[in-house]
């Protein structure tokens, strides 16, 4: 809230100085998102893909992981950062620059494999 606070009393005062065009109404408009998943759901498997690449492997894997034994800490906050992520698409449509927003369940993630991995066998996977 401490962060959030700023940006609020900031975007209200540019709002009452001068006409906002992309302001809430417009983003969550029933026309915006309609456009956003017209535009989205044909090209989101490859977007997806080429956000991370081959790095979704880590996220994927920790999640099986976790679900297999019963984390299901770690298996929220990773599956709750990417629900999130995703979820922004339904008001912008810029697939692979909304979900690098996500980067940091690359990281959480891969750090969680580097603990249950020795690092020979992670670091041989990873520059593979």
């Amino acid at each position: 809230a401490g962060a959030i606070i700023p940006l609020i009393l900031y975007r209200y005062w540019v709002s009452s100085k001068v006409p906002v065009e992309y302001d809430l109404n417009f983003y969550f408009s029933l026309k915006n998102i309609k456009f956003c998943l017209e535009k989205i759901l044909p090209l989101f498997p490859s977007g997806a893909f080429y956000a991370f690449k081959l790095f979704w492997f880590f996220p994927v894997y920790i999640l099986y992981k976790s679900w297999k034994q019963k984390d299901f800490i770690f298996f929220n906050i990773i599956a709750a950062i990417i629900v999130c992520d995703v979820v922004q698409l339904f008001i912008a449509f810029d697939i692979t620059r909304m979900l690098c927003l996500g980067f940091p369940v690359i990281l959480l993630s891969a750090e969680k494999v580097k603990t249950e991995w020795n690092p020979e066998k992670f670091t041989r996977f990873l520059l593979h």
